[in-house]
């Protein structure tokens, strides 16, 4: 017996730590996200919402590291963060951004309705995330390090300068920590949208020469891998991926009112299938409404679709529908598919609603995909199956008790979907998410950051090196020195 109770203590202990390394796979009655349902994976649990990161999970015991995960925001002058806000508020009524020229927002952007509501993130990160427990004050601490720029709000204020002053600023500052890892440890808040082309140019021109490696915090692949360049969405993705492939896809906010409020999984919803937008851009967004107008009588799956300006100019798509959020609250499948840019907020719109999300859009790359199993509370439709006229069919087809799962995974992801506008993240919501995303890089950063630090005066520039290497007979011995060669 005595054997017996060993070998049983010493299999738990083995499963235990398998557990922890993530060495054996949960299926959907395991794996569960505090505070909401269980969600199926089908694969190791993550640590999507812990408050401790990736890397501070093995901190402090033996031979491990004991420095947890932190990350650094430059503390740049208020000029640029409460002297950019006042600056917006006092240029609102003729500001570039403001097309009514009226004054029917405060100078965080906030109403729901106008368009430039989508670009507030980057103020969020600017005034509140160096709240988070995971900052320091202290950059040789860090592992990351953030430049709080404001882009979208300098454009609308008319202060672009800024976006150039700000780099200027943090690569003056004592330390030159900036240049220590030539920036592949560094992020920017980079969304290209509506900006003053001539200004984004200037501004891009400066910050590659002193930041040719830095990451982006964006809503989409696509713009932070160049689309001033690459125009065709075929053309924009892979050629420079391993360029661009710790940046961080985040999520649109949407402050809809009728969004705030979590809904109950049995909420009534009588529309099958729904989506809101220009059909007349993006291209394929034409095909989703023939299916969904083809479809828009059949008994007991009704299909709708709300177009919203006419053209991709028609100021009326700047000022969202009132029927928006109750739309997304009435129905339990919500399409996306690319318009302006391959991102949109229906996906968070969809998620915050209870709808479950139609991906539409094949080169997309969505928020916290390394975090968050899509699959569980979303439908992937390729493109073809739409063009084809099989979307419907295929949507039909799917199973209650999978519509059922997918409506209970998304009361648990919904935090991940949520900013808070008033003060310091709150645990699991976006900006949070975007810090546990930081330390599974910081991670790898880790990895290589004593090698890449050992010659800091070599460049990552491979033009920069000659063919016939100076240094090439640097270890060759003569006869006399070495003494294998010795009689």
């Amino acid at each position: 017996m005595t054997i017996l109770r060993v070998l049983i203590a010493a299999v738990v202990v083995l499963v235990g730590v398998m557990m922890v390394f993530g060495w054996v796979g949960v299926g959907a009655e395991d794996y569960s996200i505090a505070g909401g349902e269980d969600v199926g994976r089908g694969t190791s649990p993550m640590p999507v919402i812990s408050r401790n990161s990736t890397v501070n999970q093995i901190v402090g015991r033996e031979g491990y590291y004991d420095k947890p995960f932190r990350f650094h925001i430059y503390k740049i002058p208020e000029k640029y963060i409460t002297g950019a806000l006042t600056e917006l508020d006092k240029n609102w009524g003729h500001s570039v951004c403001n097309r009514d020229a009226t004054k029917k927002t405060n100078y965080t952007m906030l109403d729901w309705r106008h368009a430039h509501s989508l670009f507030t993130v980057d103020t969020f990160i600017a005034r509140f995330l160096r709240h988070h427990p995971m900052h320091t004050d202290n950059p040789d601490e860090a592992d990351i390090f953030i430049i709080p720029a404001m882009t979208h709000l300098y454009n609308c204020a008319g202060k672009m300068e800024y976006l150039i002053e700000i780099v200027n600023w943090v690569a003056s500052q004592p330390g030159g920590h900036w240049k220590k890892y030539h920036a592949h440890d560094h992020y920017i808040f980079w969304w290209r949208w509506g900006m003053h082309y001539g200004g984004t140019i200037k501004f891009f021109k400066q910050l590659m020469r002193l930041f040719p490696r830095i990451n982006y915090i964006s809503y989409e692949f696509l713009e932070i891998m160049g689309r001033n360049k690459y125009q065709d969405f075929s053309l924009a993705l892979k050629p420079r991926f391993t360029d661009y492939m710790h940046s961080i896809v985040v999520p649109y906010p949407d402050f809809s009112p009728g969004l705030r409020e979590q809904l109950p999984l049995d909420h009534p919803r009588d529309i099958s299938v729904f989506m809101s937008g220009t059909s007349t851009i993006g291209g394929i967004r034409r095909w989703i409404k023939k299916e969904l107008v083809k479809h828009a009588d059949d008994e007991g799956f009704k299909c709708l679709y709300q177009d919203f300006g006419s053209h991709v100019v028609d100021t009326k798509r700047l000022g969202v529908p009132v029927e928006y959020p109750e739309m997304f609250k009435r129905s339990v499948f919500c399409v996306h598919a690319a318009g302006d840019g391959l991102s949109s907020r229906r996906p968070t719109s969809a998620v915050l609603s209870g709808c479950i999300p139609v991906l539409v859009c094949d080169l997309c790359i969505y928020p916290f995909e390394n975090l968050l199993n899509y699959s569980s509370f979303a439908v992937f439709m390729p493109e073809d199956n739409v063009i084809n006229g099989q979307m419907v069919d295929m949507l039909k087809a799917i199973p209650r008790s999978e519509i059922l799962a997918k409506q209970r995974a998304l009361l648990s992801i919904r935090p991940h979907f949520t900013y808070n506008t008033a003060g310091p993240p709150n645990p699991n919501d976006a900006l949070d998410t975007v810090v546990q995303s930081m330390s599974t890089r910081a991670s790898v950063l880790r990895e290589y950051k004593r090698w890449f630090l050992t010659h800091p005066d070599l460049s990552t520039n491979m033009k920069d090196y000659p063919p016939d290497p100076p240094l090439r007979n640097r270890y060759q011995m003569s006869l006399d020195d070495d003494p294998t060669q010795r009689k």
